[in-house]
Formats: structure tokens, C-alpha cells, sequence
């Protein structure tokens, strides 16, 4: 037995009793042993069979086991069995059971070993109290307590205000600040209070009230905010309908809502001809008549939003969340990032996105400032990012995808960057401003959960709850799980939606009642098929979906909607759709289809847009002669080919200009299977990568190039006649001095009054191993220092009394201090010297060097 593997195969159903178990594995086990000619090894590896864990039983010993005329040790038996990651051993010894486990450090921590160990004891206690085998559970009271103690986010609020009330308040108490900014309009609040009064008097006046649905169809302008709050005053709830969504959906999802009203523009009610009920031009809402009655507010239980999620059977579902719900979220908000009227928030998501009631109402209910984000310069980093520190946004949200790249730039207005949408891929985070990684899915409000990314992870978690929410991981028979375990999340809580509208089948699949306390605010959970695992210290990592869904650009979408709409095109047979990662972080969906004849990719993807979001088309389509399957008859994704895209001719560049062009669409794709002739944006370059390029481009040939200008100009030829003629960057005459910025001003000052002050140390700490050579590590550190040049400048005061700096040509050089331990002990909790203005500089690095340690 210590040279053979036996192979034990664990199955069974919801009825299954134990015994019957029991009795099944007894027979398969003696059925193995007689076929045990046939090595394990050959079996694993003829059907693909691998694991990371090992779970071997060790037959009875005492301190040693003899075999002939050889002894063995405990320590001989382990090491006759094979090195796994993880190595779970049973040892029976003078009829009593023990664990043991073998493990690997680099993947493995203590914590989560004692985990596994204390749930396989909780197995075997709890398999002995079963009848049904899917009773048993792996969870320990200790355990159980621990996770309890996850869930302890009781906060106080005023939960009998809403939104509603909110707002009037802070439109009260800040009338004259401004409100919401798009582009050159600037609305304060006593304006918004007054029209969003107006429009709310008009809906009243129409017969419409508590539950009846507004539809919204405009493009990213300052009715996205007067619309959303005027619908909410009058008590009815809006629903947000993003302009580039097909004819078709558009036309489904006010069907479907019963919309009573339509506001939208000239122009765009043309997009549902089909719609029948009246309709508001927001032309006309600054002329509607003064409002003087007054409004009756909401109630928390009254329905919010209806916003529309993808559907498995590629039918839209409407997601009824109430006042209550966004009126949880908001005062959540106010209190986690330190929200007040002297804030300006960015609001960037689109307006179907369910992170507009966020950009929108947590503002507004506070007396800060709205700034919507015109479309023009949404993708468009620089320009993005410029907006930001000229307009001195505090708070935003962006997806993952473009928010990653955002926190890659410099930004001096920030004080909160928040991420989602998709799982983000490990980076350094910024130092300057708060970099947060959020989840939620749309029917839990907004956000779930969030995690401040303070250093680099190899594996960025979602983080712990949000106020008055309290999250499990559960198994397919609901049963909890200890951390460490993989399971579905679940959530309950006040930001809990009420279910779909029209769907009682699909609400009864998610929405439950709670099995795990009988708090008051905690009776229903939410079941989001996504699945994760609790860490040790309570938060949570992000492993996958449960279902066919994944977010593509922050939109959630089911594959099999994508599948659905292939397979109607003219002469498709079969067809399947999985989804990849990104290379640069984030998701895209491949396509596979089957047919007798070659089917032409670009009227595919026409077809798939006449009734699809441009989300969902995949980046690659791939026509093969038949879709593997696996043993089941399911669809074996692993033999799927790697998705690629073809192109028909490959010209090489032959200007230095084309060749500096094509080196930058290269590094922003991320291969050279392309030519000058071939369109960037087959070659794979998307709405990410894309932003990626237009830095690259900027850079390279200092110009100024948008993300509109790469579509018009998809060839590296196109491009190249571009540039030419693109106009340059702003750029600045080389000066003696320069005037200091309002922050560099207020520190120079400040330390030329308090020499001794250490406000504005920075002080780190770090012991340094002894074979660290001082001098090579002052030259590392100077290098460093040469190569931004701002680090050295000196600060002065001209013979006119004007505050300078100037460009210190003279060479950095770290200070190393040879020291006592004593003497550096008493620098502490400093670590450094006061500040000192030494000659003008503001910047220094010192080395100590004491008799134990360098630091």
C-alpha cells in the first residue's frame, strides 16, 4: 500500500443516506483493489485526472512500523508518498483518528491549513448526526463564530429620510453652491431644486405616482441628473435607457416596464418608433409651468429604478430597486468617503449603468458637486485626466479597464479612486489618493463590498461588506463555508432589491428568505451566483461565476444571450461563446461557429448589433468544422482553439515614421501579426488598448491624438498622414525659474517658519540586509533623483519678493550617517530629522548607518 495509489470516486444526491454511502464506497474501494494491477498514474493520465490536494490514510502504528527486518518511522511513511502542495494525511493510532498535512509556504498560510484540517473533523462529527450525506457540514462553531464576526457591520443611520429628503435639504442648506456641471453649464441648487420641482408637479399633474415607471432616453448631458431627481420627487420611478442600445432592446424594455412616459430629446424618439405613450422633450422642461403644491414624498418601500440586466434566455430582466435600497447605499457612501459640499464627484458611468445613481444621488443628497463626464473625453485619458485636476474632482468611479489606466497617471485632485466592474489585475496603486477595488452586483445597489488596494497583490480581493450588510459563502445545499473554501456568495441587507419586474420564476431562482439569523433589515438574500472565499482576515476573494455570465467593459452579460443571437444568422449549424482574459486585464468573448459555408465575420457582427449592445460582439469569431465535446456531450471549452485573428496580408513599414507608428500599435496590442495596410482595430486593438495607443502616440511624436481620431485613421498609413498634420502638444520656453504651484507655496512657507516642524516628513523605514553595499545603493538612488529633475529643484525668493524654483544642475547625493543604535533610537517615531530647509531644497534621502543595522 505505500507503492500503490487507489483511486476513490465520491458521489451521491440530495437523498442519499450516509449508510448508503458508506456501503457504495466500501464497494468501489474492494472493486479498485482487485483491479489494482492498472496503476493509478496510467488512469490520471490517460483521462487528464490532476489535483493540487492529496488525501492518503495511513494504516495503524505505533512509534514505529516494522516491515521484515526494516523499521519505519512516521517520518519514513511520509516520505515514501508523493510531494503535492497540499498533502492531508488520516492516521489511526491505538484506535483514536489524527490529521496531519504537509504543505507548501509559498501557497499555503498556517490559518488556512487549520481550516481544512478543523472542517475534515467537522465532517466526521457531523457525518455521524446525518441521515442524508448533503446534510453534513464542514463547519466548526469556531468557525462559524468567526465568520459571524465578518458580518458585524451595524452602523446607525436615518433610514426614515430618502434620497428625496436628502436632496431637499442639502438644496436648502447650499443653495448658491453649484449642483451638476456638464461641459460649460453650470446648475447651483436652488436652480435643480426649482426645475426638478417643476418636472416632478408635471408628472403629478399627468396621473402618475408611486410605482409607475418613467422612461429616460437622452444623451450624457444635465438632464442625466435633473431627469433622475425629478422623476424621484414626484414619487414615480425612472428608468435609465442608454441611446446605444439595438432598436429592438430599446423597444423590449419599455414594453416590458409599462412606461407611462417617455422624456428623450427630438432626435432620439426616433429610436423607438414603436412607443405609443406620451412623451417630454427636455426642451421643454425649463418651460413648464412653476410648481407650487406640495409633493408627496416617497416612502423607502416605493419603487426607485428599473434597470435591465442581460437574461440566460436572451430576455432583458428588470431590476426593481426601491428608495430604501439607494438611500442605504447613499448614506454609506457619505460616511466611507468622507463626502461633504466642499466635493466634487465625477460622474462617469453611463446612464443604463446602475453606478449612475451613485454619481448622481450621493452628491446631490449632500450638497457637493455633480460633474458629468462629456462623452467626448470619457476614453480619452489625457484629456480625462486633465478635466479632473483643472475641476479638482475628488471622488470617482470608472470601470476596471479604463480606471486601471487612469491610476496609472499622476493626478493631484483625487482623493478617492474607485474600480469595478471587473476583476483587476494586479498593479501598483497610487500613493497620492485613496485606490479602491469595489463589487456589487445591480440587484444589491451599486456596491457589495470594497477594498482599499494600499500595495500590490498578486491577487486583488473585493473586500469586506458595506454598512448593515452581511455576505456568506454558502455551498450548493446553502450550507456556510469556512474561509478558505470556494462557494456562492449571498447577500443580505437594506441594499437588498425587491426582484424582477415580471419575472416572479426568475426572482424566486435568487431572491430567498434568510436561513442564517432573523436580524430585523436581514429577512431576504440575494443569491449572486458569482463565487468566492472568504480570507483569513474577513475579506473576500473574487474567484468566478457560477453561470455562463462575465463583464465585459463593466456590463454583466450571459454568454448564452450572445450564443442565442449567432445562431440566427443565415447558415450558422452550431455555434458556442466563451470568454478570455484580456492580457491587459479585464475580459473578452470569442465566438465558435459551424457551418457548411464560409460565413462572412463582418456581416455576422452587423447582424449581432441590429438587436445587441456593442458590447456584445465578440472580439473574435472563429469558424471550425464542429464544437468539441466532452464524455457528457457537453461542450469541452479546453478544446476549444485559441482564439486569433487572421490577417489576409502583412505589409511591412518602410518610413521611420511608419516604423515608429507601428512599434507603438505593437506595444499597445500586444503582437506584430499586422501590417501597415491592415486596420488596427482587427489586428485587436479595442476601446482599451486603444487609449493605451493614443499615449503611446502622444509621446512618441508629441502630438495631440484622440480616440476618435484612431478610428478614422485605423492604419498605420492612415495614421501616418494623421500626424503630420496633427497639431503639437502645448509646449513651454526652457526658463531660469519658475513660478511655484499653490501647494508648493503653502509647504515652503510653512518650513520657512518652522524649520524644526516634521509635518511634511515622509518618514519610512526599512532594515536593510548586511550584504546591502551602501555606496551601490546610493548610486541606485541617485540615478533615480537625475531622472526627475523636479525632485532637486531649489525654492527661493527673488530680489521682487516672488516665491521661485530652479533646476538644480548639480548631482543629488543620499547623506549616510554613521550612527549609534542609542542615538537612533531617540529619532523615533520621527525615524528623521526635523525638516530643515537646507539651501532651498525640499528634498533629501538619508542612510543610517548604526552598529547592528542600516536603515
Amino acid at each position: 500500500m505505500l507503492v500503490k495509489t487507489l483511486p476513490v470516486y465520491c458521489s451521491f444526491n440530495d437523498d442519499t443516506t450516509v449508510s448508503e454511502y458508506m456501503k457504495g464506497l466500501q464497494e468501489q474501494l474492494m472493486n479498485s483493489m482487485a483491479n489494482d494491477i492498472f496503476p493509478f498514474s496510467d488512469v490520471a493520465a490517460k483521462y487528464g485526472i490532476s489535483a493540487d490536494l492529496l488525501f492518503a490514510y495511513q494504516a495503524e502504528f505505533s512509534d514505529d512500523f516494522k516491515i521484515g527486518d526494516t523499521i519505519l518511522t512516521k517520518e519514513d511513511l511520509l516520505l515514501d508518498l508523493p510531494k503535492e502542495p497540499l498533502l492531508v494525511q488520516a492516521w489511526l493510532k491505538d484506535g483514536e483518528y489524527y490529521l496531519t498535512a504537509e504543505y507548501r509556504v509559498d501557497l499555503y498560510d498556517e490559518e488556512t491549513i487549520d481550516n481544512i484540517l478543523e472542517s475534515y473533523d467537522s465532517a466526521m462529527s457531523s457525518i455521524l448526526n446525518c441521515r442524508h450525506v448533503s446534510d453534513v457540514s464542514i463547519l466548526s462553531k469556531a468557525q462559524e463564530g468567526k465568520l459571524d464576526s465578518f458580518n458585524m457591520t451595524e452602523v446607525s443611520y436615518d433610514y426614515t429620510k430618502t434620497v428625496v429628503d436628502m436632496f431637499c435639504e442639502a438644496a436648502e442648506e447650499n443653495a448658491d453652491k453649484t449642483a451638476v456641471v456638464y461641459g460649460d453649464i453650470n446648475i447651483t441648487y436652488s436652480e435643480l431644486e426649482k426645475i426638478t420641482r417643476n418636472l416632478a408637479g408635471y408628472i403629478n399633474s399627468q396621473g402618475l405616482h408611486t410605482e409607475d415607471v418613467i422612461a429616460v432616453l437622452i444623451p450624457r448631458c444635465e438632464y442625466m441628473a435633473i431627469a433622475s431627481v425629478g422623476i424621484a420627487r414626484s414619487g414615480c420611478a425612472y428608468q435609465p435607457l442608454d441611446h446605444t442600445y439595438p432598436q429592438d432592446r430599446l423597444q423590449f424594455m419599455l414594453e416590458d416596464s409599462g412606461a407611462k412616459l417617455l422624456i428623450t430629446t427630438e432626435e432620439m424618439k426616433n429610436l423607438v418608433p414603436g412607443y405609443e405613450g406620451p412623451i417630454l422633450l427636455v426642451d421643454d422642461i425649463p418651460n413648464l409651468p412653476e410648481y407650487t403644491e406640495e409633493l408627496k414624498k416617497p416612502s423607502p418601500e416605493d419603487l426607485f429604478i428599473l434597470l435591465y440586466t442581460s437574461g440566460s434566455t436572451g430576455v432583458p430582466k428588470g431590476c426593481m430597486l426601491e428608495f430604501g435600497n439607494i438611500t442605504a447605499f447613499c448614506r454609506w457612501y457619505h460616511r466611507f468617503y468622507e463626502l461633504d459640499n466642499t466635493c466634487h464627484v465625477a460622474a462617469y458611468a453611463s446612464y443604463g449603468f446602475d453606478a449612475s445613481m451613485m454619481d448622481i444621488f450621493c452628491p446631490l443628497t449632500i450638497g457637493a458637486e455633480s460633474h458629468i463626464i462629456c462623452e467626448d473625453i470619457r476614453l480619452d485619458l489625457i484629456a480625462l485626466n486633465e478635466y479632473y485636476e483643472k475641476n479638482r474632482i475628488t471622488h470617482s468611479f470608472i470601470t476596471t479597464q479604463v480606471g486601471r489606466q487612469l491610476a496609472m497617471m499622476e493626478n493631484n485632485s483625487l482623493r478617492y479612486l474607485s474600480i469595478g466592474g471587473e476583476k483587476l489585475v494586479p498593479l501598483e496603486p497610487p500613493t497620492n489618493y485613496e485606490f479602491l477595488n469595489v463589487y456589487g452586483p445591480t440587484e444589491c445597489t451599486v456596491f457589495t463590498t470594497r477594498f482599499h488596494v494600499d500595495k500590490y497583490y498578486d491577487d486583488i480581493p473585493i473586500g469586506k461588506p458595506l454598512d448593515n450588510l452581511k455576505l456568506y459563502v454558502v455551498d450548493s445545499k446553502g450550507h456556510r463555508l469556512p474561509p478558505g473554501a470556494c462557494g456562492e456568495l449571498v447577500v443580505s441587507g437594506r441594499q437588498v432589491s425587491r426582484g424582477y419586474l415580471n419575472r416572479p420564476d426568475k426572482t424566486a431562482e435568487v431572491y430567498k428568505m434568510n436561513p442564517y439569523t432573523d436580524e430585523p433589515g436581514y429577512e431576504r438574500v440575494y443569491h449572486t451566483g458569482d463565487i468566492v472565499r472568504y480570507l483569513n482576515d474577513g475579506n473576500i476573494a473574487f474567484v468566478g461565476r457560477r453561470d455562463g455570465q462575465v463583464k465585459i467593459r463593466g456590463f454583466r452579460i450571459e454568454l448564452t444571450e450572445v450564443e442565442e443571437i449567432i445562431r440566427r444568422f443565415p447558415g450558422i449549424k452550431d455555434a458556442t461563446v466563451a470568454a478570455f482574459d484580456e492580457d491587459g486585464g479585464g475580459k473578452y468573448v470569442a465566438a465558435y461557429i459551424v457551418s457548411d459555408e464560409t460565413i462572412d465575420i463582418d456581416k455576422l457582427n452587423s447582424f449581432i448589433m441590429e438587436t445587441k449592445p456593442p458590447y456584445m460582439v465578440p472580439a473574435v469569431t472563429m469558424q471550425i468544422d464542429s464544437i468539441p465535446l466532452n464524455q457528457n456531450q457537453k461542450v469541452n471549452k479546453r478544446a476549444l482553439p485559441k482564439p486569433e485573428k487572421k490577417v489576409e496580408e502583412k505589409v511591412e513599414p518602410k518610413t521611420e515614421i511608419q516604423k515608429r507608428i507601428y512599434n507603438c500599435v505593437k506595444e499597445a496590442i500586444g503582437h506584430e501579426d499586422f501590417g501597415i495596410t491592415t486596420d488596427i482595430y482587427y489586428a485587436g486593438l479595442t476601446s482599451v488598448s486603444a487609449i493605451r495607443l493614443n499615449v503611446l502616440l502622444a509621446k512618441e511624436f508629441d502630438a495631440v491624438i484622440k480616440t476618435g481620431d484612431l478610428k478614422q485613421n485605423p492604419t498605420v498609413i492612415q495614421l501616418e498622414k494623421f500626424i503630420e498634420t496633427a497639431p503639437d502638444i502645448d509646449s513651454h520656453e526652457e526658463r531660469d525659474m519658475y513660478p511655484l504651484t499653490g501647494s508648493q507655496k503653502g509647504i515652503f512657507v510653512e518650513c520657512a517658519k518652522n524649520p524644526e516642524s516634521t509635518l511634511y516628513n515622509i518618514p519610512l523605514l526599512f532594515t536593510l540586509d548586511e550584504t546591502i553595499d551602501i555606496d551601490m545603493l546610493k548610486s541606485a538612488v541617485t540615478k533615480t533623483v537625475a531622472a526627475h529633475s523636479y525632485m532637486t529643484a531649489r525654492f527661493g525668493i527673488s530680489e521682487d519678493g516672488e516665491l521661485y524654483q530652479k533646476p538644480c544642475p548639480e548631482e543629488f547625493i543620499p547623506e549616510v550617517i554613521n550612527t549609534t543604535d542609542a542615538e537612533f533610537e531617540k529619532l523615533r517615531p520621527d525615524l528623521v530629522r526635523p525638516f530643515k530647509l537646507e539651501g532651498g531644497r525640499l528634498f533629501r534621502v538619508e542612510l543610517y548607518i548604526t552598529e547592528s543595522k542600516k536603515y
